[in-house]
């Protein structure tokens, strides 16, 4: 750690390793990279195509971020409300900043089988989402703001009557 090297100086063994790796690169990462990138692309399809949530890819890494704001809920409600009706675990963007909060983060790092039965699930649950957020808008809409122009859009939105669920990151 940055500390203890801090403290105690960079110990010789550790700088080798380092520099070997530096210089020779890891067989291991490669097929991380290569995994992680397939995860990201099927992700991305997969969402696009069947949902209304769009996802930023990473150019490298193992997460990817997804714009959650096609549902009606912020990140924190979200991850809450897809943790507890499908079982699956995102972190809320607005961990990361106020500017990230219709965001969700998904960890590419489990194996495909549970990240394809995963993926299903968060289709599922956002076509659920935006269903349960259209039919409430609508009703919404009847009774306090017509079917016109603006009183539809805002009808969409998320009203105290909702009941969602917001709460901590779970990664």
């Amino acid at each position: 750690p940055l500390s203890e090297t801090m403290l105690f100086g960079n110990q010789p063994f550790i700088a080798d390793m380092t520099e070997q790796a530096m210089r020779e690169g890891s067989p291991v990462a490669e097929g991380m990279r290569a995994r992680f990138a397939a995860r990201a692309a099927k992700l991305a399809e997969r969402l696009h195509r069947d949902t209304a949530l769009r996802v930023h890819s990473p150019e490298a890494g193992m997460f990817a971020m997804i714009n959650v704001a096609a549902t009606g809920l912020d990140g924190d409600a979200y991850a809450q409300d897809l943790l507890h009706s499908a079982g699956v675990a995102v972190m809320p963007g607005s961990s990361f900043g106020e500017s990230l909060r219709g965001w969700v983060r998904v960890a590419l790092t489990i194996e495909d089988d549970a990240f394809d039965r995963a993926l299903t699930r968060i289709v599922d649950h956002a076509n659920r989402i935006s269903r349960r957020s259209h039919d409430h808008g609508r009703s919404q809409n009847r009774r306090t703001h017509g079917w016109g122009g603006a009183g539809r859009r805002a009808g969409r939105a998320r009203c105290s009557a909702c009941v969602w669920h917001s709460g901590g990151p779970h990664g």
